[in-house]
């Protein structure tokens, strides 16, 4: 086992395209949940082109950072993603864009400043056998679920959940959290 996460080798990572490309200097990732609901936000910057000379790229073709560090300013780009969730699971913490390539699915294509799905994660499975010890245990309450990886810039969040929406808005970043909280309450 490597860390908190053992890989079976049989897992396989995508990118998902439909989340908005985050500021790859400083996203700011903020996180706020009430134990089942969990809504993520992080600042925007430009979708980085494929053939973007600046990116520096794996074998697998997955960003992994940058030649000349970006950072975007707040009133250069002023758009937040507000990403919200229910959560079966959540990981907060490491690791960042230094020590991505220690994550154990980073050979399966897990790259940096994006969001990843992993088809064929044991984290599902995981979570219902735990439960099966639960008296009204149901193991079709797990079907579905899915395993989701967003890497920044300083850090990583992994989910398990059944989806997601996605919003983005445009605010002064000192009403991101007051947002966080209604839309927490919606």
């Amino acid at each position: 086992m490597q860390g908190y996460y053992l890989s079976t080798g049989n897992e396989r990572v995508v990118e998902l395209d439909d989340f908005p490309q985050q500021s790859t200097g400083a996203p700011m990732p903020l996180v706020i949940s009430d134990g089942c609901h969990v809504i993520l936000s992080y600042l925007l910057t430009e979708r980085i082109a494929p053939d973007d000379p600046n990116v520096v790229r794996n074998e697998q073709g997955n960003a992994i950072g940058f030649k000349e560090a970006r950072c975007v300013t707040e009133r250069e780009a002023p758009a937040t993603a507000f990403v919200s969730f229910s959560a079966d699971l959540l990981l907060l913490g490491g690791p960042n864009d230094e020590a991505l390539h220690g994550h154990p699915l980073y050979e399966r294509g897990l790259g940096s400043y994006g969001v990843y799905e992993v088809l064929g994660s044991d984290l599902p499975k995981a979570l219902e056998r735990i439960n099966s010890v639960h008296h009204s245990h149901d193991p079709e309450q797990f079907e579905g679920l899915r395993h989701l990886i967003f890497t920044f810039h300083d850090g990583a969040i992994e989910c398990v959940t059944y989806g997601y929406s996605i919003r983005v808005e445009s605010l002064p970043q000192s009403a991101r959290l007051a947002r966080m909280c209604e839309m927490l309450d919606e």
